[in-house]
């Protein structure tokens, strides 16, 4: 049976499998083309405890399987889904064998996160799921036609690579590499599983020189808050994961952002309201929140002031130091 909450969409088709990213960071095995928009379509359609299947799976099921449809829905691209009942799908009982084949670490390194494969390599064992303070950016790509266009793979990968370069320096992570009906898009994130003091800093930083170094018609939203950090997965595959709501807000604010900006929730705002600038946008509402939630868009870098000393962050008097006060006076 299907877990509560949870709802699934199957299509088939022919689709673009490369690899894109560099080898000394790491190399990412993307998938791409019309059949994951249409996949997309599918889950758009399906409700709570749904499997959809588009048409063509469904010819493709039919009639070795005897697949009952409940219904047929209709997409906003025309493509058919039949939602199938799981009581009816005959499952074939596939015995899992475990087989244990070595593969030499220099083939398995380049698709592993420099932290991750540190970690592993040291014998330090698994990252344990925990609660950690985070900041976490999501950047969306230019359009790119990965059905039509010969160049496409390779302008991703001239961009993976640029953004790689740049979160390597400011020491964030590249977690997730997306392509569907959203257009392509990465996640990442600063502060875990290696956390700094200015981790929220070195995201806004990494954001302004993305866009200089990629397309400045990047769209990149940025959240900071607690979030759960761990390995998430089974024994055969699991990998290194970050969940909680300020995911889904740095997600919902790319979305929502202009071609060039970046949006960021009012802590990053806080944190950092002396070292850039930012300008108000329009509060946005997410399920489960009861009041709206702050925006703003970075602008750019505060100009320190110069020449002057900069003026103390309290308000209280010096105590003592008189002869030293009377020194810096003349």
């Amino acid at each position: 049976e299907i877990p509560v909450g949870l709802k699934i969409s199957i299509a088939s088709g022919p689709a673009l499998r490369f690899l894109v990213g560099n080898p000394e960071i790491q190399v990412i095995d993307a998938l791409a083309g019309k059949l994951l928009s249409r996949m997309a379509a599918g889950e758009h359609l399906a409700l709570r405890g749904d499997i959809l299947i588009d048409e063509d799976t469904y010819h493709t099921l039919n009639p070795a399987y005897s697949v009952h449809v409940n219904e047929w829905r209709i997409g906003n691209d025309e493509s058919k889904f039949a939602a199938i009942a799981s009581q009816d799908v005959e499952i074939a009982d596939f015995p899992i064998r475990n087989i244990q084949i070595p593969i030499p670490p220099e083939l398995v390194k380049p698709y592993l996160l420099p932290p991750i494969w540190d970690r592993l390599q040291f014998g330090h064992g698994e990252f344990f799921v925990e609660l950690r303070p985070a900041t976490i950016m999501f950047i969306r790509f230019e359009d790119i036609d990965f059905d039509t266009d010969n160049k496409a793979t390779e302008k991703l990968n001239t961009d993976i690579c640029a953004i790689q370069d740049v979160l390597k320096h400011h020491q964030g992570l590249l977690l997730q590499l997306n392509i569907g009906d959203k257009g392509a898009y990465i996640y990442a994130c600063f502060g875990a599983p290696i956390a700094h003091e200015n981790d929220t800093y070195r995201a806004v930083s990494t954001a302004l020189e993305i866009l200089k170094v990629t397309d400045l018609s990047n769209q990149i939203g940025i959240s900071q808050g607690i979030v759960w950090t761990g390995a998430y997965g089974s024994t055969t595959r699991h990998t290194y994961g970050i969940l909680g709501d300020d995911v889904n807000l740095a997600s919902r604010l790319m979305n929502i952002a202009s071609a060039g900006e970046i949006l960021v929730n009012g802590r990053v705002y806080y944190i950092l309201a002396k070292q850039f600038t930012f300008e108000p946008r329009s509060p946005i509402t997410l399920k489960g929140k009861a009041e709206p939630l702050s925006v703003f868009a970075v602008t750019g870098v505060q100009q320190n002031r110069s020449i002057r000393l900069q003026e103390p962050d309290y308000s209280l008097p010096m105590i003592g130091r008189k002869s030293e006060l009377e020194t810096i006076t003349q």
